[in-house]
């Protein structure tokens, strides 16, 4: 599998998909009309598609984006159902989050990525949950997760490390 470098950061196009074409189209629940504000939460001042991507990885929950880039506006579309329609809405992207992508991304070694690597030894209750901090557990109770450094007071429990980390591999 190959990723492509966008200003520095780095994505698997697999792991989002455009809904509907993705360009000028707005993100919807169950129907064109179906926006409600439960269904996503916003985070302004992205810069790029990319982060709104990464912001989405960041989330367990994440179903999909949409974004608007003229003004930094990023959904992370949370709805247990997903993303089932879209409206067209000029300067929108709307994106669905692939999660049978990750598989394939977790287990690829790219320039900014590190290989998960599996181990037979039994995780202990002291280790981190997924997505938690384990800067001080330097473990993480799920065996498909690793405990990547971010900087010198962030470790976090991942899939995979984000290409603007320091991506070192914490173990105990």
């Amino acid at each position: 599998t190959s990723s492509s470098v966008t200003a520095g950061t780095t994505t698997e196009p697999s792991l989002f998909l455009p809904v509907d074409g993705g360009a000028n189209r707005a993100c919807r629940g169950s129907s064109p009309s179906d926006n409600s504000r439960e269904h996503y939460k916003v985070m302004g001042g992205l810069s790029s598609l990319n982060a709104c991507m990464m912001a989405c990885l960041n989330e367990p929950e994440c179903k999909g984006i949409e974004f608007k880039e003229s003004t930094g506006r990023c959904e992370i579309w949370t709805r247990s159902e997903g993303i089932q329609a879209t409206k067209s809405v000029d300067g929108f992207q709307c994106w669905i989050f692939n999660a049978a992508a990750t598989t394939t991304t977790a287990t690829t070694t790219t320039a900014t990525t590190t290989p998960l690597t599996t181990t037979a030894t039994t995780r202990g209750s002291s280790c981190s949950a997924k997505w938690e901090n384990c800067r001080s557990t330097l473990c993480c109770l799920d065996e498909d997760f690793q405990c990547f450094k971010k900087d010198q007071w962030y470790s976090q429990c991942r899939k995979s490390c984000l290409s603007d980390w320091d991506c070192q591999v914490m173990t105990p």
